[in-house]
């Protein structure tokens, strides 16, 4: 390697530091939840012994004897934001109107911590609600996840029978799924794709570029199912029932939608099994990436978001069976 190559490298590694630095400060500072009586931190205990998984569990305030359902929820940030609670809205909404019990976990970031880590965390975390049935109903369990959470979350239901224990891989787990404008291919290069309509605050493409590359950490990982989960077998979802929410502003768009697409085609041609299953793919119009962490009161975003949370509320009530009366 000539010295022109090497000072190259080193100064590109050194931008890019300085870049992630800036943007954690701002993400940090922006995303911490607002108050809520409801909602406690906890820890929730991870494979390595001497780490633990954050987590902000909302409870609702009634008392229950008997397990309750629970959505376990994974934030956004491109795999490399410390932005765990700025999904405090939508986990409060659905713990208030559903009363149920929402966990909103975090996972390690990249660059310092690559593929698997971040899904390993997911992973623990999805472990231990389901050896806790006196706590969680196991049966009406369901998974949520915002950008580069959608993926983790459609990642780890994708293959969940292959880190649960055996008494539990009987059980259709999650009950349900629910991702806000999920990458599910990076496989293909960010360059390479386009949203269907007009972009919307796109991503800048020097912030695109490290992001890109940073969870993956090689490009034969970008290729793992586990990373893009539109190359996995689309029957890998039997049974969940799915709703996936794009954004006709987002590149990320089309790769999502397509992955919707590919697991109806299987269900048509009878590839799904067990349980009749709900599918919906809504494109959210006029809207782009994570518009709903910067719609302001009274703007047509914040009435796309609300009408999406309305959505999984209406989702939710109608998968785990909870009546109208879960509201009062």
């Amino acid at each position: 390697m000539s010295f022109l190559a090497y000072f190259s490298g080193l100064f590109t590694n050194i931008q890019e530091s300085v870049i992630l630095s800036l943007l954690r400060f701002v993400a940090s500072s922006t995303s911490k939840p607002p108050p809520c009586p409801f909602r406690t931190l906890s820890t929730i205990p991870s494979r390595d012994p001497n780490r633990s998984i954050t987590a902000h569990i909302y409870a609702p305030t009634t008392s229950s004897a008997a397990p309750l359902p629970v959505l376990i929820n994974w934030h956004a940030g491109g795999f490399v934001l410390p932005v765990h609670g700025q999904d405090a809205q939508f986990c409060s909404l659905l713990c208030e109107t559903l009363k149920i019990v929402v966990i909103d976990a975090e996972y390690r970031k990249a660059p310092e911590n690559r593929f698997p880590a971040a899904l390993n965390d997911v992973e623990d975390v999805i472990s231990w609600v389901c050896t806790r049935p006196e706590v969680y109903d196991i049966t009406k369990i369901a998974f949520s996840g915002f950008s580069a959470g959608g993926n983790l979350a459609l990642a780890a239901s994708s293959h969940i029978k292959s880190f649960l224990c055996p008494p539990l891989s009987s059980t259709q787990i999650p009950h349900s799924l629910i991702t806000f404008y999920p990458p599910t291919n990076k496989s293909v290069h960010y360059t390479l794709k386009s949203p269907p309509s007009t972009p919307i605050a796109p991503t800048p493409p020097f912030i695109a570029a490290l992001l890109d590359k940073s969870y993956p950490g090689s490009e034969e990982a970008k290729s793992n199912p586990l990373v893009s989960p539109s190359l996995a077998d689309p029957t890998s979802w039997n049974g969940i029932n799915m709703l996936v929410f794009t954004c006709d502003g987002d590149v990320l768009c089309k790769e999502a939608d397509e992955l919707v697409e590919g697991v109806l085609k299987a269900d048509a041609e009878g590839g799904s099994e067990g349980r009749k299953r709900k599918l919906v793919l809504k494109r959210l119009e006029g809207v782009g990436h994570a518009f709903d962490k910067t719609a302001k009161m009274g703007s047509m975003a914040a009435g796309v978001r609300d009408e999406a949370y309305g959505m999984v509320v209406d989702f939710l009530r109608e998968g785990f069976g909870l009546g109208v009366g879960s509201e009062k």
